[in-house]
């Protein structure tokens, strides 16, 4: 692989880990719809109004009393309308930033890995997507280390990696 494509890829890598950061940002930033925003509001309102006019008017007459428990039976539904509908609707759980960043790298490193085989070269992402690896996948016996040859940590580190110990 040059040094150019080199650049390239990791070029494509950054920008989509910044379009999974404005992603994230929007999904952070919305808010309650407006649609609830006026209906609640509208449903505050009718609750003053029901208890001023219970409060001042409470023996004008039967037409004061209707307008009244009208207001508050209105309020009570739109109330009780929202509540239920933000109860059954169906939420989107909005994963955090690396797992969307991970998951996506994951998706294109799928795409350019069937690629780069016939160069013996694999991207992967580890967790946290701050850590990519460029992997040169070789025959086996290249992975082969002899026993002994190595300290506990590179053994750790090259299991993890896939390459074998021999004994």
């Amino acid at each position: 692989m040059s040094e150019r494509e080199f650049e390239s890829r990791i070029d494509t890598i950054s920008k989509i880990v910044s379009r999974q950061y404005s992603k994230k940002r929007n999904l952070d930033a919305q808010g309650v719809p407006l649609i609830f925003k006026v209906l609640l509001s509208l449903a505050f309102v009718l609750s003053v109004a029901f208890l001023a006019m219970g409060y001042f008017v409470p023996d004008q007459g039967l037409i004061y009393r209707i307008a009244t428990y009208t207001m508050f039976g209105i309020s009570f539904l739109i109330v009780f309308t929202t509540s239920i509908y933000n109860f059954v609707r169906n939420v989107d759980r909005v994963s955090s930033f690396d797992d969307m960043v991970k998951m996506r790298l994951d998706q294109h490193f799928n795409k350019i890995n069937k690629q780069l085989m016939d160069k013996e070269l694999a991207f992967y992402a580890m967790h946290g997507h701050y850590w990519i690896e460029l992997r040169i996948l070789a025959k086996k016996a290249r992975y082969e280390i002899p026993a002994g040859d190595s300290s506990e940590e590179e053994e750790k580190t090259a299991e993890r990696i896939g390459m074998k110990f021999s004994n």
